[in-house]
């Protein structure tokens, strides 16, 4: 999917706004970002105060592509977490081998297995939206 394929109907992109800010009060967390494989930033939401959502896009996707290729491409649920004691958590999820989520914490989330599933089936609920406007 590169950034010339991407077409949304206004409905469809508010519809997906709002699923996106929902996604982040239901997990706490306090930004996201949608991307596509290529670093192309679909959509942002939440707060970004030390980050451009495209410049870090491209970063994560980068990162994320190579950590896959790495494992060669053997799944479409890797789910990744950076995170650092004085500094924001960042979970990389794939929802589609063309896509993935960045979700951004203040807190910590490894060590919280009930935490951990509940990011994991929202952001799967997230995927079937997500699926149902790019993938119909």
């Amino acid at each position: 999917m590169s950034s010339e394929e991407i077409i949304l109907e206004e409905e469809d992109f508010q519809n997906l706004e709002n699923k996106l800010e929902a996604l982040l009060l239901e997990v706490g967390s306090t930004a996201a970002l949608l991307l596509d494989r290529n670093g192309f930033l679909i959509l942002a939401k939440g707060n970004f105060p030390d980050l451009d959502p495209e410049d870090f896009g491209v970063m994560a996707s980068a990162a994320f592509t190579a950590l896959n290729q790495m494992m060669n491409n053997k799944s479409d649920r890797i789910t990744v977490n950076f995170h650092s004691p004085q500094d924001e958590n960042i979970l990389c999820h794939i929802l589609h081998h063309k896509m993935f989520l960045v979700l951004i914490f203040k807190s910590p989330v490894e060590g919280d297995p009930e935490r951990a599933e509940k990011i994991d089936q929202a952001s799967q609920s997230f995927l079937k939206d997500v699926k149902r406007i790019f993938f119909p």
